[in-house]
Parts: C-alpha cells; structure tokens; sequence
C-alpha cells in the first residue's frame, strides 16, 4: 500500500502570539492541543503499522491562505483534508475536495450551508437537525407525547416541524410560545399552568445559540421555583455547557436532560492511561480538545489504512474505542437537493443524552 498523505490546516494563529509572555492563549491553546492529540495517534500507528503516514500541517488563516495551500497542491492531492476552521475557508476547502476528489474533514464546524451535493466532505459534529431527531426520539421513548411541551421564544422561532413531522393527532407535541419578558418580569407564575396533576411534565428547549443564553436561564429559573414537588425534565443541547455558570448550576440541580455528541467519562482506564501519556510527552496536562484530536486522528488514519485509495467514506468503519465520542457516518440530503443519489455532505451523528449530577456526566439511554 502506498503512502498515506494527510494535509492539517489548523489556527494556530501564531501571528497573534504574544511573544513576550511566555505562555499560550486559552482559544489558541485548545488546537494546540487537539493538534498534539493527533500526534500522539500518529505515533502510535507508525509504531505498528508498515504503511508511512504524512502529516503536513499548516496554520490556516484566512481564506487566500487556505487558496494558496491548496492550488499548490492540484497535481499532488493529499489523501485527506482536515480542517480549515474559518467558515469562508471551510467553503472554499469544501469545494475544492469536491473538484478534486479528495476527502475533508472538518473537526470543529457543525453547519448544513458549507456545501451542496458533496460526496468528499465530512463534519465530525452533528448538525442541529440531528440534535433535534434525538432529543425528540429520546423524549416521546420516555414520556407520552401528551406530557411534552414545545417551548418557543415566538412563533418566528418555532421548531416545530422538527418534531412533528410525521406525526398526527395524539402523537403531536403541543407547542407553547412564551416570550422572554414574561419569563423575566412577570410576577405572575408562567409555567405553573403547565405541570401535569399527574405524571411528569416535559419541557423541550430547541435552544443552542448565545443569544438565547438569557431565555434559558430564565426559564429554569422559573422551573426551579414554580415545579414544587412535581417531577419536571427539560431537554436542552450541548451548548448549555458552555453558559454562564448560573445555567450549569441548575443543569445539575433539575432534572435536564442535554442533547451531547462528545464528553469524558474519568472513571475509564484508557483515558487515564492517555492522560498519563499526554502528561510525560508533553509535561502539561491534556484538556478536550487533546482527546478529541486523538480520537479524529485514530479514526481516520484508521479507516485510510483499510480501505483503498482515494479515500472512500463507505469505508469509514470505527475500528476501536475512542475516548470522547463514538463515529456513526449518515449521509444528509438537504431538502433542495435534486440529485437523491448524491448526499450534500456525510456528518457523524452519533449522539447521547445525558444528565449532569454533582458535574458528572450520566448517559440516560
């Protein structure tokens, strides 16, 4: 077999460095660390494999660095993409494996408006569509659909249809649309009217943007202070994390249920072994983002070392136990797309639904 060519365009942004002070930023240090990841997965495979495997790796910038890059490389197409993180140059990267007929892989961008009808590019993080399939799954599983509330900021905002269609009379979700300065100002209950006399009641908050940072902390406020006694659960999304510390208090003293593609179970000995490992190659202590890097690289290498040349995404079979996350490759059709035979791009949808109690993570199948 021959040579397996890997091209990385990571934002290392060592232009922005700092050089006086002698210590990398947090934002810069996360790809970093995703990076050193990677290599600790490399390593690994040319210890044990006969096939060579070339990383070249570039801090990719804006889009004329990404375009320069790569119309370098027309007559010498890397087996595999990874990256670029900036949208326009994502776009571009995106387009140009299309013409090329190599694979990319984008790690950290999560979005349907990258490409169309795109057999070459795959992103590692689901799309909200594949968030809201599973929240919605999850929760008509567990509770009767008569017990679920859909919870929208206005009818412009309604999602809705992600969780209704194909479903009729009984099985509907009953939306309700409560404005943010109701949550926030009123002195009235606002959600009292809601709670069942009997069983649970269910709240679903398709939220995931910063924006709505306030909406949801005021509405589990309102939760925390109006449900009593009653049983209430509210499923939400990952980025609930990363709120204020406020939202993450309540997640882990209410009964919410998070929609998650990727977290660390510290209890596992093959993560305690890598962290052990991160720690004397590199004498710092690894975050996320280091796991993550490893995962993607194990991945991908591996699928490349089994399969033939050019890359192939029907080959992309998970060959071992990652640390962060599980790869389940689907192929999604946008509703625009006139070619059925073609998807406009392969993510990996893979995901969970957790509960965090005293900060630690509970997977709810």
């Amino acid at each position: 077999m021959k040579p397996i060519h890997i091209l990385a365009l990571i934002p290392f942004k060592v232009s922005e460095q700092d050089t006086i002070v002698n210590k990398i930023n947090a934002t810069n240090l996360r790809f970093v660390q995703f990076y050193a990841g990677m290599k600790m997965a490399l390593n690994e495979f040319q210890n044990k494999s006969e096939v060579p495997v070339f990383l070249d790796v570039f801090d990719s910038g804006e889009i004329e660095h990404t375009e320069k890059l790569l119309q370098e490389r027309v007559k010498n197409t890397p087996d595999l993409i990874i990256g670029p993180y900036k949208t326009e140059s994502l776009k571009f990267a995106a387009n140009w494996a299309k013409q090329n007929k190599t694979m990319l892989v984008s790690p950290w961008i999560s979005s349907s408006t990258i490409t169309d009808q795109n057999q070459y590019y795959l992103q590692l993080k689901p799309g909200l569509n594949a968030h809201f399939q599973k929240i919605n799954e999850h929760a008509r599983k567990h509770f009767n659909a008569d017990n679920i509330f859909l919870v929208s900021k206005s009818k412009v905002d309604s999602r809705a249809k992600y969780f209704n269609e194909g479903f009729t009379g009984k099985d509907l979700i009953q939306e309700e649309i409560i404005s943010e300065e109701d949550l926030s100002k009123s002195i009235e209950p606002i959600l009292e009217k809601y709670l069942k006399a009997d069983g649970p009641t269910v709240f679903i908050l398709p939220m995931a943007s910063s924006k709505d940072e306030n909406y949801i902390y005021q509405f589990l406020r309102r939760v925390s202070a109006e449900k009593k006694t009653k049983p209430v659960y509210i499923y939400g999304l990952s980025k609930w994390t990363e709120l204020k510390t406020d939202i993450f208090d309540f997640i882990n003293t209410l009964n919410v249920r998070l929609s998650i593609s990727n977290f660390t179970d510290e209890s596992r000995t093959d993560i305690k072994n890598f962290r052990r490992k991160y720690f004397d190659e590199y004498r710092e202590f690894p975050g996320d983002d280091a796991l993550e890097g490893y995962d993607v690289a194990q991945y991908l290498i591996g699928a490349l070392l089994k399969s033939e040349l050019p890359f192939q995404i029907e080959n992309l079979k998970q060959q071992f136990k990652p640390l962060e996350t599980e790869f389940e490759i689907k192929p999604v059709y946008k509703t625009n797309n006139t070619s059925p035979d073609v998807p406009d791009f392969y993510e990996n949808s893979f995901i969970r639904i957790v509960e965090i109690k005293n900060n630690r993570y509970n997977v709810i199948e």
